[in-house]
């Protein structure tokens, strides 16, 4: 759909807030952008609609997902994600979030870039996100180093899919370690990420990193902050066919015999390839210290999982 008809249909969602209750709202796919990488007054209608569609159904949506959106509707309903009180899950997938956008809550001609207008959502205290999905949105290093001071401070989200950016490679482990490292405080466990999920208690329990171009250095740089960090529960790594038998060795070692943070079974030799499976629950009759993945999630996470290979193997 173009900016005109999705205008029309938000226009239709923000006026009839009553009966209609809005819980999962994706406009992901449509070809609706800006002309030349600038600003044009269909995105600025179409951010407006979107701004009104939000707020009518701030009480009731869990579920936003706004990909590849023109720059001034992301902005806009960043701007609204902390106003959301019962937002659950946020999809920026297909976009980049070093693009500038003169949508901003401070200064209406000031420009500011998708990434920093996501860190700020993602700081503000109201904000109660706890899954972030960054699928294919050509992220480099320094893009994780801009939102994630927000991730840090975003005490409810506990899950973060950066899958498909192949260009993230060594130097964002290193930022990603510094995520990682920022859940090892308060206890841990699974029934302390668990308590998470509900209560909302801050760091991660889940990255995936699938195909992110991520080699032995970047291996050895996660695996001291998984080694760190006890509450992590999830960490894919499927399709990083540059991590080698150094940067597998750290990775085991640093898993100090927890049950659940690698997945073990696959139908392929090769290592890394995966199971072409991704049902957490396959392994739920084996012993714990077959360091086989035991799941506690209760579908949450199944809420938008897509048909892909399962979490890397270590065999």
């Amino acid at each position: 759909m173009g900016c005109e008809q999705l205008e029309v249909i938000l226009n239709g969602v923000a006026a009839r807030p009553g009966p209609c209750v809005l819980k999962v709202l994706s406009l992901a796919g449509n070809e609706c952008r800006s002309i030349g990488g600038a600003s044009v007054s269909g995105d600025g209608k179409l951010a407006d609609a979107l701004t009104k569609a939000l707020l009518a159904h701030a009480g009731t949506l869990t579920h936003l997902d706004v990909g590849a959106l023109p720059r001034v509707a992301m902005h806009a309903a960043l701007e609204c994600a902390p106003r959301l009180a019962n937002l659950q899950t946020l999809d920026l997938s297909g976009s980049q979030l070093n693009l500038t956008s003169t949508r901003s809550t401070a200064a209406a001609n000031a420009p500011d870039t998708i990434g920093r207008a996501l860190s700020t959502a993602l700081a503000d205290p109201t904000c109660r996100l706890k899954r972030l999905i960054l699928v294919h949105c050509s992220l480099v290093a320094h893009d994780l180093r801009e939102i994630g001071g927000g991730v840090l401070k975003c005490k409810t989200l506990v899950a973060v899919d950066l899958s498909y950016n192949n260009n993230i490679g060594d130097e964002g482990c290193r930022e990603l370690a510094r995520w990682i490292r920022a859940g090892s405080e308060g206890g841990t466990g699974a029934k302390r990420i668990r308590g998470k999920m509900k209560a909302g208690g801050g760091g991660l329990a889940r990255l995936e990193l699938e195909c992110c171009g991520i080699g032995d250095a970047g291996a050895k740089c996660l695996a001291v902050a998984v080694a760190a960090n006890l509450n992590l529960m999830r960490l894919d790594l499927a399709l990083n066919i540059n991590i080698g038998k150094s940067g597998r060795a750290a990775l085991a070692s640093a898993s100090s015999g927890r049950s659940g943070i690698w997945h073990q079974l696959t139908t392929e030799d090769t290592p890394w390839a995966g199971s072409g499976s991704d049902n957490d629950d396959d392994d739920e009759d084996r012993d714990e210290e077959d360091n086989s993945y035991l799941t506690d999630d209760d579908g949450y996470f199944a809420s938008h999982r897509v048909s892909r290979p399962s979490p890397w193997s270590l065999d």
